[in-house]
């Protein structure tokens, strides 16, 4: 059971107000999904006219990347639209993740924010941190590191070091398996790419600001979202932010 009591929205609200607050868009989420892919494309377009946009359009398919990220995040609370079935829909096609699975574990989050049952408890807990540490992260993210220890480091273990009753083609199955959505995805979009001679736009503009500028505004969000608030806190609407700064 967590520390904290749950709300209800009604000891705050009004009934109007709720309505209000709790209402549901028809095209706003979906607004914002076709404006990520725009982004994308159009960054995309510049570099393949010009390549002196790269560097620029490297940070701007990276950011819109977190975008939809973001937005897959909306369509787990079945935000994105009011129709369950598109909201579902635009979340798995457009924004890439399944939802039942990833709505069953982050709604847990939400349930037990900063309990001890918070499944995303790990984002906040080792902070504060030392500048220092803080540095060698942020280059493990930029440099790519983060990246290949949290997508493919599990599929080399995997094949290096197969879990017991199976061997290495049934690890490495089951790990593609878990990763089927990210693998299938990303092998979609280089056929494509390939098929109209532009893989290193895939390369370039969706591989490398996946596997570096995303991963470093992703911890820069979670550390904004999640880091200085105290575990376990009895009030659920204080969840106070530690005061106690960065260790030096």
């Amino acid at each position: 059971m967590a520390a904290a009591p749950r709300v209800n929205p009604e000891d705050f609200f009004s009934p109007e107000e709720w309505a209000l607050l709790s209402q549901r868009s028809s095209w706003r989420g979906l607004a914002c999904v076709a404006h990520c892919w725009a982004v994308i494309g159009a960054a995309m377009a510049l570099s393949a006219w010009s390549p002196w946009f790269i560097p620029l359009a490297v940070l701007w398919v990276g950011n819109r990347q977190l975008g939809l990220f973001i937005l897959m995040h909306d369509a787990a609370h079945a935000v994105l639209h009011p129709d369950r079935r598109i909201n579902d829909a635009v979340g798995f096609w457009f924004c890439g993740t399944e939802m039942r699975a990833y709505r069953s574990y982050h709604l847990q989050h939400h349930r037990y924010v900063q309990q001890t049952e918070d499944p995303d408890l790990v984002l906040s807990a080792p902070f504060p941190i030392s500048r220092a540490s803080l540095r060698r992260k942020m280059w493990r993210d930029i440099s790519g590191q983060t990246f290949y220890k949290q997508r493919i480091a599990p599929g080399v273990m995997a094949w290096r070091s197969p879990a017991p009753g199976l061997n290495r083609w049934s690890s490495l199955g089951q790990w593609m398996h878990q990763e089927r959505w990210f693998l299938g995805g990303n092998a979609v979009f280089a056929l494509a790419f390939a098929a109209v001679g532009c893989l290193w736009l895939w390369l370039v503009l969706w591989l490398l600001p996946m596997a570096t500028w995303l991963p470093l505004i992703t911890r820069l969000r979670n550390i904004s979202e999640h880091a200085l608030v105290a575990p376990n806190e009895p009030d659920p609407l204080g969840n106070p932010p530690l005061l106690q700064g960065c260790r030096k």
